[in-house]
């Protein structure tokens, strides 16, 4: 009977582009155990005076995510080639920085989440005498994700003029998300907002036919950028306040104009976060 993939299946892109399925038994890393992948750890803040029983809890700290993993390395024929296969992974995990700009992802095949994560410390020297005279060895490597969340692909779609009416989008994630948008011309005096929320734009970001304007709502990333005029993000003096709310998948979106025709459209990008990956 032939030895069938476990669950967590998990899958570890390095930062050469290696992809090691971590869960299957035909990859050469394969996993034994994983912790952090429950999600972050957090902190409340709380408030208390004096006479006061008990506190006030007045927010939340949700910390950066760190996943442990320990994996079997082999087994593979022993000798040089076992040496070159331990030298490959711990390679491919680096020193805590990006590759040409980009990190590892680790991946839960499951649900389609992800993180990107960096080496988070060096792990303990492995095996090697163990690797050459046996083809296998134990590893234990401590990753790191900058954020808190697992994501998913994100809802992107873009609707046609003849839409703007009806537009509902979705957040299927355990928490709320900015969302970002790309309005495409021609219209003028736009107003733009999601879940009953709308925000008017200035003149300055009206749109002639083909020009775009992209919008990120996100305080962190703020910006409004006019294809053809630039940043605008210092023209719009009101901001958008209502994230897309978590597990809802009929958000609606308005958007207003005039000027508009069958060209114009609304490009909607939610973020999908999650607290774990299963």
């Amino acid at each position: 009977m032939p030895v069938m993939p476990y669950e967590p299946r998990l899958r570890l892109t390095d930062l050469y582009g290696v992809p090691w399925n971590l869960s299957s038994p035909t990859c050469p890393v394969r996993l034994k155990t994983v912790k952090g992948i429950d999600g972050a750890e957090f902190e409340l803040d709380t408030t208390t005076g004096v006479g006061q029983a008990g506190v006030s809890v007045v927010g939340r700290d949700d910390k950066e995510s760190v996943i442990e993993l320990e994996v079997w390395v082999g087994p593979v024929l022993p000798g040089n080639d076992a040496l070159d296969l331990l030298r490959r992974w711990r390679k491919g995990l680096g020193r805590g920085w990006a590759r040409d700009g980009k990190l590892m992802r680790l991946e839960a095949l499951a649900t389609g989440r992800f993180v990107e994560v960096r080496l988070a410390a060096k792990p303990e020297t492995p095996l090697y005498s163990t690797m050459f005279h046996v083809g296998r060895c134990a590893d234990a490597v401590k990753l790191m994700s900058d954020e808190s969340w697992w994501r998913k692909k994100p809802f992107d779609k873009t609707f046609p003029s003849s839409q703007f009416g009806s537009i509902a989008v979705g957040n299927e994630g355990d928490e709320s998300s900015w969302p970002w948008y790309r309005v495409t011309g021609p219209i003028s005096n736009i107003t733009i907002g999601m879940a009953g929320e709308t925000v008017t734009l200035p003149a300055s970001c009206n749109l002639t036919a083909g020009q775009t304007l992209e919008i990120d709502t996100d305080p962190d990333r703020w910006s409004v950028k006019h294809s053809a005029s630039g940043d605008r993000t210092w023209k719009v003096g009101q901001r958008w306040r209502v994230k897309a709310p978590a597990e809802n998948l009929q958000i609606p979106v308005t958007i207003t104009g005039t000027g508009i025709t069958s060209a114009t459209s609304l490009r909607v990008v939610v973020p999908q976060l999650f607290h774990a990956a299963l």
